[in-house]
């Protein structure tokens, strides 16, 4: 009930934003964008539309909040990641054309995101139809305080069409049995990615750093090619005492998150580090 009392009142708070909006009362660049070109002022109203109707189709709380969340996001990453042609430095493209209008470039990404929103998979909303998968997989470790997930998602350009945009998410997704807590993290920066594994200890209801790793981070020990290296008395992981002192992932965001890059599937250290309290093997606890 308490879930579904949040989901509600979030949803108050994102209708006016999300949905069509008077433009006499428009005061960013993008909203003067979307009011100036009919093309986009009615490509922003079908994904509003589209958005309104999904919605009001799902009544799941937790699914509910995500896709409030997931909108949230998109509009915000828009209004700040879509940059004006005209702004950008001449060259870095392999062709001589003209580029496109601002209008034009919102209205092609608005015009994704619509699809998006009505996409369907097996007579069900992908929203929704990955939303479940994703707790299905997850099971009982997605259920503790701690469990779940914190994203950020950007609009990317591409490097040699810098006005060709891809919508990414990047963030946390965290799993928990009892006082164990096991987080994989992934970020991207200067079209690199980087992933960081934590291994957290819950103590006295406080997240405690037992031992972390990571995979393209040159500030984190390398992860093992295994989940552990049973060589290694540490196994392959950083539990030194200036690691084990770092600050621990805070509580995630999210219980449910459609659009979150990390995946059960892609992170099968988990199971290791969640049935296991010594994990990584040969470690001393801390």
């Amino acid at each position: 009930m308490k879930l579904l009392l949040l989901a509600t009142a979030a949803l108050c708070v994102l209708t006016a934003p999300a949905l069509a909006f008077d433009c006499s009362k428009a005061t960013t660049q993008v909203e003067h964008q979307i009011c100036g070109s009919k093309a986009l002022r009615r490509a922003d109203d079908e994904m509003s539309t589209a958005y309104a109707k999904l919605l009001r189709a799902v009544d799941d709380p937790e699914i509910h909040a995500a896709l409030i969340e997931s909108q949230r996001r998109w509009i915000k990453a828009r209004d700040s990641g879509i940059n004006d042609p005209a702004t950008l430095e001449a060259g870095g493209t392999d062709d001589d054309s003209a580029p496109p209008s601002w209008a034009q470039v919102l209205t092609r990404v608005t015009q994704d995101r619509t699809a998006f929103l009505k996409k369907t998979s097996d007579g069900k909303p992908a929203f929704v139809a990955s939303a479940l998968a994703q707790r299905k997989a997850l099971g009982v470790s997605g259920n503790g305080p701690w469990a779940g997930f914190s994203t950020n998602c950007t609009f990317i350009p591409d490097r040699q069409h810098p006005n060709d945009y891809t919508y990414n998410c990047f963030g946390s997704m965290s799993r928990q049995n009892g006082d164990r807590v096991c987080v994989e993290a992934n970020d991207f920066a200067s079209y690199t990615s980087q992933t960081t594994r934590t291994v957290v200890d819950i103590v006295d209801g406080r997240a405690r750093t037992r031992a972390k790793c990571g995979l393209g981070n040159d500030g984190v020990k390398t992860c093992p090619d295994e989940p552990v290296d049973g060589k290694a008395p540490d196994g392959g992981w950083d539990m030194t005492p200036d690691t084990r002192k770092a600050e621990a992932p805070g509580k995630p965001d999210l219980k449910l998150d459609p659009e979150a890059s990390e995946t059960v599937a892609d992170a099968d250290w988990m199971s290791g580090c969640l049935a296991d309290k010594s994990f990584p093997a040969g470690g001393t606890n801390p």
